[in-house]
């Protein structure tokens, strides 16, 4: 869909030994590492601050890691219906939900006002966005509430731009990140003053997640529902053995890291 020098792979620092080692062959695309895991928020914004620099009209899909779909073929239809989709949603941003195969499978849910919109319709926007690590709330449970995949797609000017609103402490240090790319990209700065920018803003930042701080608070969310793809949060306890075990075993699992 996209060329690969053009995805951005976000680890942790104290990763990088196991995420090589993991590989076959070296990511085509930029690895950037965060000093420390901090929340959601800024492992995005760390990745947007680089393409905007850029770009400053990308638009980008972010993938969290430790995904399972299946089948992968049709859930990337779904991924490119969903990037066409938020080139025309400036200012809005773009979830990919799934209905619940039970109550406690996820612990995010997406409230859509009325009726999710399925593959090929338009967006529905979003009621709320509800974090429940105890599953779905009572409150919620005849709502038609999606799993919320935090696969989002958006215009990069948009979630910068939501984020200043919403954040503007974070996002000062974020901003000056972005200057100093800016003059390491024009050669009025050396390149080593790019990783000391990152230690900047990283440096005893408060944790903030993306959906919960940023994106429920914002109402700027939307969702497209997939109904026929089987999604699995491997970080969930209790995984769906029969819709694991549903799947042909020589089938490959898409496995997504940390991605933009």
């Amino acid at each position: 869909m996209v060329p690969p020098e053009r995805i951005y792979t976000v680890i942790e620092r104290d990763h990088r030994p196991l995420f090589d080692r993991a590989l076959s062959v070296p990511l085509a695309g930029p690895v950037l590492e965060q000093p420390a895991f901090v929340g959601s928020a800024p492992e995005i914004l760390l990745p947007l601050a680089f393409i905007l620099d850029s770009d400053p009209d990308a638009s980008v899909m972010v993938f969290p890691a430790t995904h399972f779909v299946y089948p992968e073929g049709r859930f990337l239809r779904y991924v490119a219906a969903a990037y066409r989709l938020c080139h025309g949603l400036d200012g809005r941003v773009l979830l990919l939900g799934v209905p619940p195969r039970g109550h406690h499978e996820h612990s995010s849910w997406i409230v859509p006002q009325p009726k999710p919109a399925r593959g090929g319709a338009p967006p529905t926007p979003v009621a709320r966005l509800v974090d429940s690590a105890d599953g779905l709330p009572p409150d919620v449970a005849d709502s038609g509430a999606l799993g919320n995949t935090a696969i989002l797609a958006a215009r990069a000017r948009t979630l910068w731009s939501l984020a200043k609103r919403l954040a503007p402490a974070m996002m000062r240090r974020f901003e000056v990140l972005r200057s100093v790319l800016h003059a390491v990209r024009a050669g009025i700065a050396a390149p080593d003053r790019e990783r000391l920018a990152i230690e900047h803003v990283f440096h005893r930042l408060p944790p903030s997640d993306f959906v919960r701080d940023l994106l429920a608070p914002s109402g700027a969310a939307c969702v497209v529902a997939m109904d026929d793809v089987v999604w699995r949060d491997w970080e969930r306890p209790e995984p769906d053995p029969e819709a694991l075990l549903s799947r042909p075993r020589n089938h490959p699992v898409l496995l997504l890291e940390t991605t933009v």
